[in-house]
């Protein structure tokens, strides 16, 4: 019988084959090699599966599902059939450095004497034809407040987090769809120890195509996030981070020129978010 790996590596596809031989590459190139892939195709329609089967490695394990569902009930899908002590998160567009894995199992094992829950990195950020480095400002004592605040920004890719937290959570809450990070993340924060790794070991892609990108324009991404935090709300962070979002939807409107969906959203935020709104525009456009 096969040992169990250290790391079971969840990549959801529904229809990646552009970036996809990327992300594949990626993981296969890991200097840490005690690891499965779970790649679990969401009813893809183009040649992801035909990608795939270009490699052979007895580590890489497919999956299908029945029919395309929602990303979080997609990733709760795909975690049943990992068996990894720690679950690390791939979008199927985004890629890792080499060392990625290996340095995220050093940077635990030598946090001696205490126990992580969920270690992350920094990461660049590719958008069009320019790029830009993303470096979270972490404190371990304030990171409940700070992604209440959203004022800590986790790359998602760059998560590894043990399984036994995620079973203690009952997965990822299904009432997000673009927001299930957020939350898991929050709700993680309470119950376990993280770490951050400041070195750039993961690269994310900002395209057209991007499932965030199309519920920000919608303004259904801003709202998701909302709701995550209004079970917080006795605590000021988290109605700093629901204000924040809502200005940052009423930018979008302006920025799309949606003066109707402007108007009525202006008129409906309050004296303490129309002082904050004034500051955050001083801040973007001057």
């Amino acid at each position: 019988m096969d040992s169990k790996p250290v790391v079971s590596i969840l990549m959801n596809c529904f229809n990646g084959e552009i970036f996809l031989h990327d992300a594949l590459l990626s993981v296969l190139n890991q200097t840490f090699q005690d690891w499965e892939l779970i790649f679990f195709d969401n009813a893809s329609t183009d040649s992801s599966k035909a990608i795939f089967d270009t490699y052979s490695d007895k580590r890489f394990k497919y999956f299908r599902a029945d029919k395309n569902t929602i990303l979080p009930e997609a990733r709760n899908a795909a975690l049943k059939f990992a068996s990894g002590e720690w679950i690390a998160i791939l979008d199927v567009d985004d890629y890792w450095h080499i060392g990625k894995l290996e340095k995220q199992i050093q940077c635990i094992s030598q946090d001696k004497g205490k126990r992580a829950d969920l270690i992350f990195t920094s990461c660049e950020v590719f958008r069009q034809k320019t790029k830009y480095r993303v470096h979270p400002i972490f404190s371990q004592e304030t990171v409940f407040d700070d992604l209440l605040e959203i004022k800590l920004s986790v790359p998602w890719s760059s998560v590894m987090f043990r399984k036994e937290i995620f079973n203690k959570l009952i997965g990822f809450d299904c009432t997000f769809p673009s927001a299930h990070d957020l939350d898991f993340l929050i709700k993680c924060s309470r119950l376990g120890r993280f770490l951050f790794l400041d070195h750039c070991l993961t690269f994310i892609r900002d395209h057209s195509k991007n499932l965030t990108k199309s519920n920000k324009n919608s303004g259904r991404y801003f709202q998701e996030i909302i709701d995550v935090l209004k079970p917080y709300q006795e605590h000021s962070s988290a109605s700093l981070g629901a204000s924040k979002m809502k200005l940052l939807y009423i930018f979008g409107l302006l920025k799309r020129a949606r003066i109707r969906l402007l108007i009525k959203e202006f008129l409906s935020i309050s004296f303490f978010e129309y002082k904050l709104f004034l500051t955050l525009a001083i801040k973007k456009f001057f």
